[in-house]
């Protein structure tokens, strides 16, 4: 919508028409062993789409991240979008990036969440990444702050 005008776009229009409730499950999510897992309370992979971990003979649950599979524009789970890991997950989270073969990560996040200042903490810092079976180069990380404006709005009048 522009400024000072009430009119809704086509677009707000078809938004406002999508369910609420989405129809697929995120059954695996939500068990006992997985859920100290998930950052969120509220934002689960649906099973569907859920990134599915090699398991580790002898450890429950060991299959899990919060993690899902996107579609790109032309080839299926293109793209891999997952919580940013908490200190029980950076192992999970650097067995994801071997077992698909990840080249880029990109770090999303708020510069404040829930009141706090957020600062990411680089990936080397987070935790040795597991070497014993897997070489890694890494990279100094870079870190650009957006702050929480909006985007600016370019319209193509015709």
């Amino acid at each position: 919508m522009r400024k000072g005008t009430n009119k809704k776009t086509h677009l707000a229009n078809e938004y406002e028409e999508l369910p609420d409730q989405f129809q697929s499950e995120s059954k695996v999510a939500c068990l006992p062993h997985n859920i100290p897992k998930n950052k969120f309370k509220n934002i689960y992979p649906f099973d569907e789409s859920r990134v599915c971990l090699t398991n580790i003979p002898g450890k429950h649950g060991s299959d899990y991240i919060n993690a899902s599979f996107i579609d790109g524009y032309r080839k299926k789970k293109q793209y891999i979008a997952a919580q940013g890991p908490l200190k029980e997950t950076v192992e999970d989270f650097w067995r994801m990036v071997c077992q698909y073969k990840v080249e880029a990560i990109v770090m999303l996040t708020r510069c404040v969440e829930m009141g706090k200042v957020s600062k990411p903490q680089p990936f080397h810092q987070l935790s040795e990444p597991p070497s014993t079976t897997h070489h890694f180069i890494m990279y100094e990380p870079y870190y650009a702050a957006v702050s929480d404006m909006p985007f600016p709005s370019h319209s193509v009048m015709g």
